[in-house]
C-alpha cells in the first residue's frame, strides 16, 4: 500500500479524527485508550471500522479486512459489502465525472443525469434492503447501531418502536441517542392529532380581530 499516514477516527462523530499513526515498511500501530464499545475506523479515507470492544485487531488496509473478535470479524463482512455497493455507485456517476473533466456544457451535463439517477435508484435500494437486514439479523448485538441512521425513513414509526425494544443491546448505544430522539419528536407530532385546536385571535391588516375559528373547517 502507498498510505503515507493513517487516521483513528470516532465513527460517531461523522468520522472526526482522533488520532494517526506513521505507516513505516508497511506497519503502522496504533495504542491508547477510547470508549468502551465505541465505533472507529483505521485508514486514510476509507476507513475500516472495527467496534473497541476491549479485544485485539489486526488490519490489513490493502484490502480493508481485519482479524479481531467475531463481532468485530462481522461487522468486517458488512462494512466490505458496503463498501462494494458504494463502488458499484462510483461507477454509475464516473460518466458524468469524465464528462465534467472533459468540460461539457451544463446541457450535456444535465442530460446524463436522468440515466445515472435511474441507474441508482436500484442500487439504493439493495442498500437499504441490506441494512435492514443486518438490524434484523443482530437483535443481540450492537451491530445495528452502526446503520441505523442509514435507513432511519425507511421505517414506520411503529416499526422503529419496536425496534426500540429496551431488550435490544443495541438499544442503549450512544450512536442511538438521534434515532431515539427522531422516534420522540415523531410521537410527539402524532400525539397532538386529533386534538382541539387552540382558538388563537389576531388581528387582520385593517386592526380588526379575528378568530382561527371562523377559518378552520370552512376551507381556508
Amino acid at each position: 500500500t502507498n498510505i503515507q499516514k493513517v487516521y483513528l477516527v470516532d465513527v460517531a462523530k461523522r468520522y472526526d479524527r482522533i488520532d494517526s499513526a506513521e505507516v513505516k515498511d508497511g506497519k503502522f500501530t496504533l495504542a491508547g485508550s477510547f470508549d468502551k464499545d465505541a465505533f472507529l475506523g483505521v485508514g486514510a479515507e476509507p476507513y475500516c471500522l472495527f467496534i473497541n470492544d476491549g479485544s485485539n485487531v489486526s488490519m490489513d488496509l490493502t484490502n480493508y479486512t481485519l482479524k479481531g473478535s467475531a463481532l468485530n470479524m462481522k461487522l468486517n463482512i458488512y462494512d466490505r459489502h458496503i463498501d462494494s455497493l458504494g463502488n458499484k455507485a462510483k461507477e454509475i456517476i464516473q460518466p458524468y465525472l469524465t464528462a465534467q473533466a472533459s468540460g461539457k456544457t451544463q446541457e450535456e451535463l444535465q442530460a446524463l443525469l436522468p440515466t445515472i439517477q435511474q441507474n441508482l435508484v436500484p442500487l439504493e435500494g439493495e442498500l437499504n434492503s441490506y441494512c435492514k437486514q443486518i438490524i434484523k439479523d443482530n437483535p443481540d448485538n450492537i451491530i445495528p447501531a452502526a446503520f441505523f441512521e442509514n435507513v432511519i425513513y425507511e421505517y414506520e414509526l411503529s416499526e422503529l418502536k419496536a425496534l426500540l425494544d429496551p431488550k435490544y443491546p443495541y438499544v442503549n448505544h450512544p450512536m442511538m441517542k438521534g434515532i431515539k430522539d427522531y422516534v420522540a419528536k415523531e410521537e410527539a407530532k402524532q400525539a397532538i392529532v386529533g386534538k382541539q385546536f387552540i382558538d388563537i385571535e389576531e388581528n387582520d391588516v385593517d386592526g380588526k380581530p379575528h378568530k382561527l375559528s371562523e377559518y378552520v373547517g370552512k376551507g381556508n
